[in-house]
């Protein structure tokens, strides 16, 4: 299978793209065009076709689908910053929302795999563990609020689709 992986130069692409190749999938890695993003390029397997593009520009996005059958989505701020709340915006959920539309309207991207986060539970302290699907969401900061708003348009949209609720992931060096 042909994967779009978005965000592929990020902490956790690296191992997404080296477990697709694994499990003998055929890898576009799409990400920002950095100095710091080409260190990482050059440290990914040679089978995986690395294109530079944003998630927010909807020609480099539709370049990057073409042929793809499925999209491991890991593209997002993680840390929206107060001081450019549009942007974080743009990225997290404007992005996604073009994705889904973008990939139904493909004849062939109909499988999503969607990196959420446990920042839609919000605080959780005060809750009996383990959180579960059903828990209900309380997100209390933007990012949250973000990843809860992607996870209901996918679940109304007409993909076939995987939602990850990721939690903590510490920044690593294995590309």
């Amino acid at each position: 299978m042909k994967v779009l992986l978005t965000g592929a130069l990020g902490n956790i692409g690296g191992y997404t793209a080296h477990a697709l190749l694994e499990e003998g999938h055929d890898v576009v890695a799409f990400d920002l065009e950095s100095p710091r993003a080409r260190r990482a390029a050059s440290r990914l397997d040679a089978r995986v076709r690395v294109v530079g593009g944003a998630v927010t520009d909807s020609a480099s996005l539709a370049a990057a689908l073409e042929g793809v059958q499925a999209v491991v989505h890991l593209a997002a701020v993680l840390a929206p910053d107060e001081n450019a709340p549009d942007l974080a915006r743009r990225v997290n959920v404007d992005a996604t929302l073009g994705l889904i539309a973008r990939m139904e309207a493909s004849p062939t991207a109909r499988r999503l795999v969607f990196a959420s986060s446990q920042a839609i539970f919000g605080d959780v302290q005060d809750r009996e563990p383990p959180l579960r699907v059903e828990t209900p969401l309380r997100p209390t900061n933007e990012y949250g609020r973000h990843k809860a708003a992607c996870e209901q348009a996918i679940r109304e949209s007409g993909l076939s689709w995987t939602i990850l609720r990721l939690a903590v992931v510490p920044p690593t060096r294995l590309i």
